[in-house]
């Protein structure tokens, strides 16, 4: 299965949310996730999981076409979504909208972006916003920030980044299993 990941907002966080999706794989689910971020690999699609960053990539648009899933992050506001919403073909494939640093208060947010743009909710998905996060992602360990955050369920950081990514993995998981089939919720 291939996975594109995509968001055009600066900032926006797409490597540190995939990158923390193919641990959660890893640790939830004992699937090893191969990462790219090469603009000219062939993809060998087979029952392993592949994901592609493709925000800084000249072929983005092609390895969207190619892929099975595309993950679209945002972040609040959205405002971005509506230009790629508006003008690319890319959102009439299979997609989840994943909102990156996301604060769990703002869950007016999430219901709202599903009301406005027809967006069933399961498909949209979030990472809590948490400087431990980011300080994993710039040190090359989130697959041990994961494994703490599963460790550490005492903590309302842990339970809410646990919780979120173990919701996310199970919407691509679903989503996948839709291979070949255009489904907006």
């Amino acid at each position: 299965m291939h996975i594109a990941f995509y968001g055009i907002a600066p900032e926006v966080g797409t490597s540190a949310n995939m990158k923390a999706v193919a641990a959660g794989f890893l640790q939830y689910q004992n699937r090893y996730v191969k990462i790219t971020e090469d603009e000219e690999s062939d993809f060998v699609f087979s029952e392993e999981l592949v994901f592609t960053d493709c925000t800084n990539n000249r072929h983005a648009e092609e390895i969207i076409g190619k892929s099975d899933l595309l993950v679209y992050n945002l972040l609040i506001p959205y405002q971005e979504l509506e230009t790629v919403y508006f003008r690319h073909s890319m959102v009439q494939k299979n997609i989840i909208f994943l909102i990156g640093k996301y604060y769990q208060d703002k869950f007016y947010d999430k219901t709202k972006l599903a009301r406005t743009y027809r967006i069933a909710e399961e498909r949209i998905c979030t990472i809590p916003y948490s400087p431990r996060f980011q300080k994993a992602y710039e040190n090359e360990t989130i697959l041990q920030y994961v494994r703490e955050q599963q460790g550490k369920q005492t903590s309302l950081e842990a339970v809410e980044f646990t919780a979120c990514l173990q919701q996310m993995i199970q919407a691509v998981c679903t989503c996948t299993s839709r291979k070949g089939e255009i489904y907006y919720g």
